[in-house]
């Protein structure tokens, strides 16, 4: 395995609009084929992390086609050691994520990448396609479309062939026509990423801290009498899968969710139009939250207005589940 690291060069103060207080991993793999019975030949990220707030460029190379697990086991403790939130990818969500998890499982890794974790610029220049006049979507014509400069003229098939022919020579000139497709697939999608001056700006998902354990939200459905809240991780999952159920909670979870089912109750506030939903305080812990003094009712405020009330979020969730400890 060849690790290859260098300074991101380029301008990426916008990325702090799209992304704030967030360490994000732009990640584009190459592969010796389409199908997951082949191997992954490079691995190219770019981090921008608290560790590296300018952009570091880094690039796993399996230079001797054996190195297909030590570039994969890289990469989780490169995530690891720069806390990723989140990544950037184009086309991720149908090629690299999938390609990388069936990988992983072919080796008996127990290692996952989350694809809900995933911004997938492929899919949302697609999904606003009103804002381009393309005859196609690759990724060259984007970036011609945007005036990103390439100075790499290789295509990915052509990637494979001289991977091949690189393996049987060891010749330099083909390992850095290789690895500079590569860096340019991962470094262009940063400016790239300035697509969002012209479609609505992502909001990463709400992240905090359950059981000192940083868990991020997926997805929550809030209903009058019911809420349900998924929780998981980019990169870190759950060794066993479990289930804690009680009249009016339940809690699933599996290797890459937590999934939280309870009672809540809505409520409105005398002489306002502003409501409230609380956890059911009663059917959950027997306590009636009327007869509750101020200070303590505000432990169980779930939502405002249709709104998650952020603040109380974690710890209403980390009492449920200390619940399902006990």
């Amino acid at each position: 395995m060849i690790q290859l690291k260098s300074k991101f060069s380029g301008d990426a103060s916008y990325l702090r609009t799209y992304f704030p207080n967030s360490n994000i991993a732009f990640i584009d793999i190459e592969t010796d084929g389409l199908s997951h019975k082949n191997k992954i030949v490079i691995i190219g990220l770019v981090l921008f992390s608290s560790m590296t707030p300018s952009g570091e460029v880094i690039q796993l190379f399996n230079d001797d086609y054996q190195s297909e697990r030590d570039i994969l086991i890289t990469l989780f403790k490169i995530l690891r050691e720069h806390d990723i939130d989140a990544f950037v990818s184009f086309n991720g969500d149908s090629f690299d994520f999938p390609f990388i998890n069936a990988r992983l499982k072919s080796l008996k890794l127990t290692t996952y990448l989350d694809k809900r974790f995933n911004y997938d610029l492929m899919r949302i220049v697609k999904r606003n396609k009103d804002f381009f006049n393309l005859d196609s979507y690759t990724l060259k014509n984007i970036e011609m479309a945007l005036g990103i400069h390439r100075t790499d003229t290789i295509s990915g098939k052509d990637s494979i062939i001289l991977y091949n022919s690189y393996l049987e020579t060891k010749d330099p000139k083909l390992e850095q026509i290789i690895l500079l497709h590569n860096f340019d697939d991962i470094v262009n999608m940063v400016p790239l990423l300035n697509i969002y001056k012209t479609i609505p700006s992502p909001s990463l998902l709400l992240k905090g801290l359950m059981d000192n354990q940083k868990l991020y939200l997926i997805s929550s459905k809030l209903k009058k009498k019911s809420a349900q809240i998924i929780l998981g991780h980019p990169y870190s999952h759950f060794i066993i899968e479990s289930q804690f159920e009680t009249i009016s909670s339940k809690i699933l979870q599996s290797l890459h969710e937590i999934c939280f089912e309870f009672d809540v109750q809505t409520l409105k506030y005398k002489n306002s139009d502003e409501e409230i939903v609380i956890l059911d305080t009663q059917s959950i812990y027997g306590i009636d939250f009327i007869s509750l003094p101020d200070s303590e009712k505000q432990r169980y405020l779930f939502a405002v207005n249709g709104s998650l009330h952020e603040k109380m979020l974690w710890q209403i969730l980390t009492d449920l589940w200390l619940q399902k400890s006990s």
